[in-house]
């Protein structure tokens, strides 16, 4: 029995390239509608100054089956949240920074440890988060833009390497509760869900046969590594659960307006009628 969190396949670093300016096409009217007329945008951008390294540390040697293959740079990220935290060596980084000397590949005292602030609020099979982490997250971990992160600056990682990832969490959210009032209702989707994994049932196996055809341009084949729609859902429907849903909408949303201004308005347009602090 999973509740939808599966682990890649195993695999080794790739050698990160710096970025090359030509195929990096950055809109300077986006940057603007990001930081420049966004009071709040500004105010997501972190003070704490372990931030460029870790994120250097992120990038010195990523699995490179994260990533769609380039040419000899990474591409987009295809993976989860579980990809950036330990696949993608978030936590590890986070260790090596505090002397945390614990090699369980999923162990999070090293996150707890870096934030001085508890990861789990209860463990079972659904495990709870501590809302004042994701808090302290999108409190600490958003760089400014023009941060040097892995040979180029954080807008260039977003823009080149997590539009998918960021992007496809904030529709997959929002259409949760578009669909509040109907046979997709989001209360009564997180009860089905929870009560699928107390009868044993395989989560991954659930949410691909219950939300087959959600939001096709943003899935893709079901393999080892990449987080398709049904997975994103789960994972929203386990937030909902935890009762962290709010605060990770907080994080997300300061991301897309500091970074993906012009996508984030898109989305206001898009989704007239969620009920949503925008």
């Amino acid at each position: 029995m999973t509740n939808g969190c599966r682990q890649p396949a195993p695999t080794g670093p790739v050698k990160t390239a710096p970025l090359s300016p030509s195929r990096i096409q950055i809109d300077d009217r986006v940057n603007r509608d990001n930081v420049g007329t966004d009071g709040n945008a500004r105010s997501a951008i972190t003070k704490d100054p372990r931030i460029t390294d870790l994120y250097r540390c992120w990038f010195a040697s990523p699995y490179q089956y994260m990533f769609k293959p380039e040419d000899d740079e990474l591409g987009m990220f295809m993976a989860g949240s579980r990809g950036i935290l330990f696949y993608g060596s978030l936590a590890s980084c986070m260790g090596e920074m505090t002397g945390v000397d614990n090699q369980r590949f999923s162990d999070l005292s090293r996150i707890a440890r870096f934030a001085g602030i508890a990861v789990l609020s209860s463990e079972g099979k659904f495990r709870s988060f501590n809302p004042e982490i994701i808090r302290w997250g999108y409190e600490h971990l958003i760089p400014a833009p023009s941060t040097e992160v892995g040979g180029g600056t954080a807008q260039q990682r977003y823009e080149r390497q997590f539009t998918r990832f960021f992007r496809m969490m904030a529709e997959v959210y929002l259409t949760l509760l578009k669909n509040d009032k109907s046979k997709n209702n989001y209360d009564s989707e997180q009860l089905a869900y929870r009560q699928a994994i107390d009868e044993d049932q395989d989560g991954l196996s659930y949410l691909s046969k219950r939300y087959a055809g959600w939001l096709p341009d943003y899935d893709v084949q079901r393999d080892w590594v990449s987080l398709t729609v049904p997975m994103a859902i789960g994972f929203w429907l386990r937030r909902g659960i935890d009762g962290t849903r709010g605060e990770l909408w907080i994080g997300l949303k300061k991301v897309l307006r500091l970074y993906d201004g012009t996508f984030y308005m898109d989305l206001q347009k898009r989704y007239p009628t969620v009920r949503v602090d925008w």
